[in-house]
């Protein structure tokens, strides 16, 4: 049996280690390099001088839908499907869009309740857990400095080289860049700075709770730290089931890894954080079996739920073998503090979640690796580098950092701008958008809107009122329903034909959005006048609102007016 060793670095309750945490140049450049990856996306959308949606990633949907989820939490406190056009189902508690819906409900413009709270938290919190993790876990200054380069902004570039040097044919090209920019955006650091924050908040909170257990092991035993850990394993589930589990693994594992290697006894009062990480669990365990809503989610974001989704050996490869084969050389060491286990477990911890069969979109268990894998690669190039391998050095060190960090970063925001230039989601709302969603949104008659994805992507967030579509995981037999709407909004029907399927959805309102013209693509007018009530005009955006029918006040009375009132 080996003697205990110690952590890395000292205590983070001595003296020396709290004047440690003053932070030096190179610490305030990466701060700064944070915040200004997190804000690179919104930023420029603001200075437009248009009024923004919401949306700031490449899948705008994603903003647009916690949106929606921040309206109904402040309105109601529970969350529902509104783009289901079924009656109200509210089941779903969110601790951060309750907060930021309540910011709503006083009159924060509910942009501003999401991104300008969340935002700032989330960039602030994964800047600290990266520099407490790597002064926790590396020794030397340069050592340091190059780990939290890597955990904070490494990027594999090999999806932005294929584009560039247009590699294969035309559609392999499109999928082996499309296969690579996934999962090295999902294990980049700073894709859920941008428009994630919920996420980006609960990667930080995981690696404190692992640094707070690692605290707890060398000595503190206080019950306070007991229910702050506690109370943090049971956020991070909530905020982010997949690194929920992945922490309760590595916690399991670094203590029977101890109690095997070292004798150390397993600590009894370590479960109460998985009591607390698991009544979360149980909970979406519950939605996913008892809530339409929430069935049709997890059938849609299943692993084979396109096949666009999945990656193959060889990106898996790609994409870590940069920094992995120098992690690798790390598992060399053989004193494991709390710690030192803890950053060597955590991505068997990630691929165990990655190929347990239950939830859903096991992809996200990759988020957040580059905190290990920042660590361990920066200990294999020092501390544990083989001889074979040429000592670190300035001259070819930093290239290697620029190389793995700057051009795959420049792929990733030329991807979301030219995304944005698209209009490939309402990142913006026109000023005719922005009348006929006021229009939809005083208007106290019930009824739901009939609109194209687009358009839906706006209704619940800026009207309270449910759309016929939008996300494609939150929108029942969403092929089936985009179809005839697009061909109705295409004018690609007989009148007759168009008429029965508006009246079949059972909605009172058609909304046509701008996406991006100046006036409508189409008039629905002689399609569907026989059924048209009244017609408003909004410059590029319109609003049709319909004759009433038996269906249409059947499923209006379902889902009522604006907010379900």
């Amino acid at each position: 049996m080996s003697a205990l060793p110690a952590d890395a670095g000292p205590s983070l309750s001595t003296p020396r280690q709290r004047r440690e945490l003053g932070l030096d140049w190179f610490d305030w450049s990466a701060f700064a390099g944070v915040v200004v990856a997190s804000f690179a996306i919104v930023v420029p959308l603001l200075l437009k001088g248009r009024t923004w949606s919401g949306g700031e990633s490449p899948v705008a949907l994603d903003q647009l839908q916690y949106l929606t989820w921040i309206r109904e939490a402040g309105n109601h406190g529970l969350i529902g499907n509104r783009w289901d056009f079924s009656p109200d189902s509210r089941v779903f508690l969110h601790p951060g869009f309750l907060i930021s819906g309540l910011l709503f409900r006083l009159g924060v413009p509910i942009q501003a309740a999401y991104a300008a709270l969340w935002k700032p938290v989330a960039a602030v919190l994964t800047f600290a857990a990266a520099l407490c993790w790597v002064r926790h876990l590396v020794v030397g200054t340069w050592a340091r400095r190059g780990a939290i380069f890597i955990v904070l902004f490494a990027v594999m570039p090999w999806s932005g080289l294929v584009k560039f040097f247009d590699i294969g044919n035309r559609r392999n090209n499109y999928i082996w860049g499309l296969k690579l920019d996934f999962m090295s955006g999902e294990i980049w650091t700073v894709q859920p700075l941008q428009g994630y924050s919920m996420t980006a908040i609960a990667i930080a909170l995981m690696v404190f709770v692992l640094l707070g257990v690692a605290k707890r092991s060398s000595g503190d035993g206080s019950t306070r730290l007991l229910v702050l850990l506690s109370l943090g394993s049971g956020l991070v589930m909530w905020l982010q089931p997949w690194q929920g589990g992945e922490t309760l693994l590595i916690i399991g594992f670094v203590e029977v890894f101890r109690r095997w290697r070292y004798g150390k006894s397993i600590d009894i009062g370590l479960l109460w954080l998985f009591v607390a990480g698991a009544i979360p669990a149980v909970y979406y365990a519950l939605l996913s079996k008892t809530d339409a809503a929430w069935k049709l989610a997890g059938e849609v974001n299943q692993a084979d739920g396109s096949p666009l989704w999945g990656w193959p050996w060889w990106v898996v490869l790609l994409t870590l073998a940069p920094l992995g084969i120098p992690a690798l050389f790390a598992l060399r060491r053989k004193d494991l503090s709390w710690g030192q286990a803890a950053v060597r477990f955590w991505p068997l911890a990630a691929l165990i979640v990655f190929l347990q069969p239950f939830g859903t979109f096991p992809f996200h268990s990759a988020q957040g690796l580059m905190f290990p894998i920042g660590v361990l690669a920066a200990q294999g190039m020092t501390s544990y580098r083989p001889r074979w391998v040429p000592r670190p050095a300035f001259w070819w060190v930093v290239p290697v950092l620029l190389f793995l960090s700057v051009p795959g970063t420049i792929h990733k925001m030329w991807s979301a701008y030219n995304q944005i230039n698209k209009v490939a989601y309402p990142y913006y709302i026109a000023p005719g958008e922005k009348r006929a969603l006021r229009f939809l949104e005083v208007d106290p008659q019930p009824g739901g809107v009939m609109t194209d994805e687009y358009g839906g992507l706006l209704i619940p967030a800026y009207t309270g009122r449910e759309a016929l579509m939008g996300p494609f995981s939150w929108t029942p037999n969403y092929f089936q329903r985009a179809l005839p709407v697009g061909a109705i909004f295409g004018n690609f029907m007989s009148p007759a034909a168009a008429q029965a399927a508006v009246e079949s959805t059972g909605a009172r309102f058609i909304f046509q959005a701008c996406h991006g013209n100046a006036q409508p693509a189409t008039s629905l007018g002689r399609e569907l006048g026989p059924i048209i009530l009244s017609t408003h005009d909004f410059g590029c955006a319109r609003v049709y609102v319909l004759k009433r029918s038996a269906k249409s006040d059947r499923v209006s009375s379902e889902l009522g007016g604006p907010d379900g009132g």
